[in-house]
């Protein structure tokens, strides 16, 4: 799937995450409506937290649940009290800006954002030191849809990523290098109904002891003509021509298929699916 929002693990905390990010989407629909009646403005943040100490980010010290907290404790010291932020998984925030009076106070929000993220997180004593990039995206500048505003800030979060100043606001010309050919719509329709995707699953290893504790599922689609399809092609196609629910749900049924299997053999991992933002919106 996308490298889009993230299953929280079970548990009230995820629960809370699950109601903040519905209600960020539901904010931001509710807002990208009032800015296409009015002709006003409003932009889309995703901010994405890289630790520079990768070992340590694997055998979690601090976690990265803690680290998130310490992360929107200081976003929302330099928020205004309108705007709204939610993290779409542990190491991802969506922040919207609504009601500009110019784009530029997108930039300015950004930049302020990264400051505020320089200093490491402390968590338990231990400094935990980050690499922030923001993806920009504003509205009258790009379609007022809330998952296209949403895609097209991740999209912008990546090459953020390459980026010396750390952020990057959205272009039509990301969009067309990242928009994947249309005639693999069909294909990838009758793949879905043919069963025709595969499921990989990506160990989770603890480094101190060496077990495998989950797996991350991730979707595959070699097609018979071009070979190996990108993952990010496959999303971006199937949020294009409407499959991404028919995608998400495929996933999350296969997953569930083999951890059923597993569970069956006596094995009970922690398996872990990415979702769609409008499937977290319950939106149709």
């Amino acid at each position: 799937m996308s490298e889009g929002t993230a299953t929280d693990p079970a548990g009230p905390d995820a629960s809370r995450a699950g109601e903040a990010r519905r209600e960020l989407l539901e904010f931001l629909a509710q807002e990208a409506e009032v800015a296409k009646d009015s002709g006003g403005r409003l932009a889309v943040l995703i901010v994405e937290l890289v630790r520079v100490d990768r070992l340590r980010a694997l055998i979690q010290k601090p976690s990265a649940a803690e680290i998130l907290a310490v992360v929107l404790a200081r976003l929302q010291g330099v928020l205004r009290d309108n705007d709204r932020m939610a993290p779409l998984s542990e190491d991802r925030v969506c922040i919207v800006l609504p009601r500009l009076s110019h784009p530029v106070q997108a930039v300015l929000a950004a930049v302020k954002c990264l400051r505020v993220l320089e200093p490491p997180a402390e968590c338990g004593g231990e400094p935990t030191e980050l690499r922030p990039c923001i993806g920009i995206v504003t509205v009258p500048e790009h379609a007022p849809d809330p998952d296209r505003l949403i895609m097209a800030a991740d999209i912008a979060r990546r090459k953020a990523a390459g980026r010396e100043e750390n952020y990057h606001v959205y272009e039509s010309a990301d969009a067309e290098r990242a928009e994947p050919p249309r005639r693999l719509e069909a294909d990838l329709e009758r793949a879905l109904r043919a069963n025709g995707l595969d499921v990989h699953f990506q160990p989770q290893v603890d480094l101190r002891n060496g077990r495998a504790v989950g797996a991350e599922a991730l979707v595959r689609w070699t097609h018979p003509e071009q070979g190996p399809i990108p993952p990010e092609t496959v999303v971006l196609l199937a949020d294009a021509s409407g499959l991404i629910d028919s995608l998400t749900f495929w996933v999350l049924n296969t997953t569930l298929r083999h951890g059923a299997a597993l569970a069956r053999e006596g094995i009970l991992p922690r398996l872990g699916i990415n979702v769609s933002t409008r499937v977290l919106a319950g939106r149709e």
